[in-house]
């Protein structure tokens, strides 16, 4: 005769399987979607700033916050922190407010080749995009309301951009590199590119971050020296979570 299971026997299995489930370590491992990306676009900028150019501030699903800070040369970092989950529901809202477009638009200051601010909220799978044309310039005094609407745009901004703090640096997995040309064969000193890595060449080239984090710290602007003998100039831009390195 057969045992039956017994209710808690089939509890028990239950429990096991979804200790198991597929379904359940593929949620572990999804990447932390944008929520909120606030980052500059165009502008007169040399191809290789343009290339390489990070956002000024991205809010992630899981609370994470990441804010743009160039303090190491040709080595870009982001700033990190997080906020709780109303604090992020309290962004959202904030960000919605100040993207409401006002009567008459949002004017246009009277500069030439400057970049504009480029807001990206993701709300149920649905992406609101605004772009404001140089944000951080006065408009002429007739244009009351457009002119505080974009302080608030400002202001809101800079809120989120202060979440992050300064005191933690973002530490990605991988970087880009971008080299400068051209490369020079004469002589110098530089850091040494480690051996067991393929040294770039040209165009845009993704490398494990861990290897070089120690001698990123004092990069600076130096030059690197390849195997080969040359010196390069580098710039290195960490790829950030649901970015797809030298394919954004």
């Amino acid at each position: 005769m057969r045992r039956l299971l017994t209710v808690g026997t089939i509890a028990s299995f239950s429990v096991l399987l979804a200790m198991v489930s597929p379904a359940r370590t593929i949620a572990a491992t999804v990447a932390p979607k944008v929520v909120i990306k606030v980052e500059h676009v165009g502008g007169f900028v040399g191809p290789n700033f343009l290339s390489a150019r990070l956002p000024d501030v991205v809010l992630y699903s899981d609370g994470r916050v990441l804010a743009s800070s160039n303090t190491n040369g040709s080595v870009r970092q982001m700033f990190q922190g997080s906020v709780s989950k109303a604090l992020l529901q309290s962004q959202v809202s904030a960000f919605m407010k100040a993207m409401k477009t006002p009567t008459g638009g949002w004017g246009l200051p009277g500069v030439a080749d400057v970049p504009s601010t480029e807001v990206t909220l993701v709300q149920n799978g649905q992406n609101k995009v605004l772009s404001v044309y140089a944000l951080g310039f006065a408009l002429n005094s007739s244009l009351k309301e457009a002119s505080v609407a974009r302080k608030v745009l400002s202001k809101t901004i800079d809120k989120l951009i202060a979440l992050a703090g300064k005191s933690k640096t973002y530490t990605p997995l991988k970087y880009e590199i971008w080299p400068q040309d051209p490369i020079s064969n004469g002589s110098g000193t530089g850091i040494v590119w480690p051996k067991n890595i393929a040294p770039p060449t040209s165009g845009c080239v993704s490398v494990v971050a861990k290897p070089f984090l120690s001698l990123l710290r004092s990069a600076g602007s130096k030059q690197w020296l390849l195997p080969s003998g040359s010196m390069i100039t580098l710039t290195w831009r960490p790829v950030l979570p649901g970015e797809n390195a030298c394919k954004r």
